[in-house]
């Protein structure tokens, strides 16, 4: 690793440009895309979704 290069969020380094004749795609060079996830995902919303699943598959057991 270069000195002072600066580390983006989560603890890691952006990866280094590349020379390209096509443009590149900003959401997987910048990592947008995983803060879109994260935001869209929290903590309690992933429990929901869990719980909503559980419930659903022991209502068809049950039936």
């Amino acid at each position: 690793m270069r000195a002072g290069r600066i580390r983006g969020p989560y603890g890691v380094t952006p990866p280094t440009p590349y020379a390209s004749n096509s443009p590149t795609n900003s959401v997987t060079t910048t990592g947008h895309a995983m803060t879109t996830f994260n935001r869209i995902f929290t903590t309690e919303r992933l429990l929901q979704i869990i719980v909503i699943l559980a419930a659903t598959i022991a209502m068809k057991l049950m039936g």
